[in-house]
């Protein structure tokens, strides 16, 4: 008999198998907010404004953590258990899973799981995108503002890369601005193109939720 899924939120970790996963708080928030609400359809602004309480986060910022939790529940079953509804939300399929949250029975456990200690995708995009840049420019470090700019661009482009295989995620360049637009709306079904920003020789970032980040040479907006 296998031994129950544990979520711990005092912990952060996910147990299976009496070893456990890492989660961030966000991540864990997310996946409690899903299981307690199963079989429900949460919209995505439901989601992010739960488990990210008062803060400004970037479109990509749920489907990623959506991605990473996926990944580790694979290694309990291979059911769907969190479901895309494009444009709308998520939903965690009732019955695909039976998890326990902070139960007291299985701590002693949890102590001895060795946790797997796995980097944020922003923090090693953001540290390897700044090696990148010192060495490019003879071990000099670049102005702050240029530096912030390159590591969003690739902050946005690897998370792009990371939910691509959840959704479509395609790039292509504006002929008229020369800016690179990233996005999961094919252009054959995307009736708002033509309204995006105007920015020369930038990145735009726009989900099929209606989201979008433009960055310039000089920092990144959401819009």
């Amino acid at each position: 008999m296998s031994s129950p899924i544990v979520l711990d939120k005092l912990k952060n970790v996910l147990v299976i198998n009496n070893e456990a996963h890492a989660l961030s708080k966000n991540e864990v928030l997310l996946l409690e907010h899903l299981y307690l609400r199963g079989g429900e359809v949460i919209p995505r602004d439901d989601l992010i404004s739960t488990c990210w309480p008062d803060r400004v986060v970037s479109p990509v910022s749920l489907p990623v953590a959506i991605k990473h939790i996926r990944d580790v529940l694979r290694k309990a079953t291979q059911n769907e258990v969190i479901k895309t509804h494009k444009s709308v939300g998520y939903s965690f399929q009732q019955d695909s899973l039976e998890l326990a949250i902070n139960s007291a029975v299985y701590e002693q456990q949890i102590n001895k799981a060795e946790i797997r200690q796995e980097t944020p995708v922003e923090n090693s995009a953001e540290q390897n995108q700044q090696s990148l840049l010192v060495k490019a420019h003879g071990g000099k470090k670049i102005s702050h503002n240029y530096t912030h700019y390159f590591m969003a661009i690739a902050i946005i482009v690897v998370m792009a890369l990371f939910i691509s295989g959840e959704e479509d995620v395609i790039s292509f360049i504006d002929s008229t601005t020369h800016s690179t637009i990233i996005t999961n709306v094919p252009p054959a079904l995307d009736n708002n193109t033509a309204k995006l920003p105007a920015v020369n020789h930038g990145v735009i970032f726009k989900d099929n939720f209606g989201s979008v980040i433009v960055c310039d040479h000089v920092e990144c907006k959401r819009q």
